[in-house]
């Protein structure tokens, strides 16, 4: 079976509400961002890896740390407003504008760190094993279950635990609920172009992830979270 060509996009905007600049924060000896170039390209699964920025610092990292910049992200497409759809085709329409098609677009977010170069190389085996999909996207096992979680009344009560036959079980005892982790999406590029989605009801094939490799850093306890696992690896490694 011949290998796919698989572009690799990894976005990331110079803004960043609750951490400034976190996609260059420094996070054990090198930028963030870079975490997920170097295990993009290690995995060997992907034709091009571009990184869209709007940024002048992130594109001359990303071109150090091996990715390539095709061209800086326009402004419309890079406001609070814009879609990664939206950034992802205008690069897809890029390429294919220079006679140079894909058969999957990988997108990974450059907030998680801990993604392996074998997740990466892992979604792709996923997608050639089950090409009845057309998507896919990596999931982790939720730390509660939803089962367990309520809103809370504006004068402070929890009505809404009260009497939940969820809340009699133990946790154990519950089935297992998934969330996205947002570490990876794959899609075949002629569905994307025409659902302009990441994902769709019916067609999208998870690949489930340990939490471990699972975080996501939106802010700076997720940023420490994330040191602390890597720092605890190398000790790990070390001892070994």
């Amino acid at each position: 079976m011949l290998l796919p060509k698989v572009l690799g996009i990894i976005g990331a905007r110079a803004g960043s509400k609750r951490l400034p600049k976190k996609n260059v924060m420094e996070l054990c000896g090198k930028p963030l961002i870079c975490w997920s170039i170097e295990a993009a390209l290690a995995s060997n699964a992907l034709t091009r890896l571009v990184v869209s920025t709007d940024c002048e610092e992130i594109a001359t990292i990303s071109k150090k740390a091996g990715a390539e910049i095709p061209y800086l992200r326009p402004e419309k497409l890079a406001t609070d407003n814009a879609s990664s759809v939206d950034f992802v085709l205008d690069i897809v329409k890029f390429y294919i504008n220079k006679g140079e098609e894909f058969d999957y677009v990988m997108l990974l977010q450059p907030t998680s760190p801990l993604r392996s170069k074998c997740d990466v190389l892992n979604i792709v085996d996923l997608a050639r094993s089950h090409s009845t999909f057309s998507f896919f996207v990596s999931v982790c096992e939720c730390e509660h279950s939803p089962l367990w979680s309520t809103t809370i009344c504006a004068e402070g009560s929890i009505n809404g635990f009260i009497g939940a036959n969820s809340t009699t079980h133990r946790s154990q005892d519950l089935e297992s609920y998934y969330r996205l982790n947002g570490a990876l999406y794959l899609a075949d590029v002629k569905s994307l172009i025409k659902e302009r989605a990441f994902y769709v009801k019916g067609n999208t094939k998870a690949y489930i992830m340990p939490k471990e490799r699972s975080v996501d850093i939106d802010e700076l306890f997720d940023f420490q979270f994330a040191k602390l696992l890597i720092e605890n690896k190398k000790k790990e490694n070390e001892n070994k």
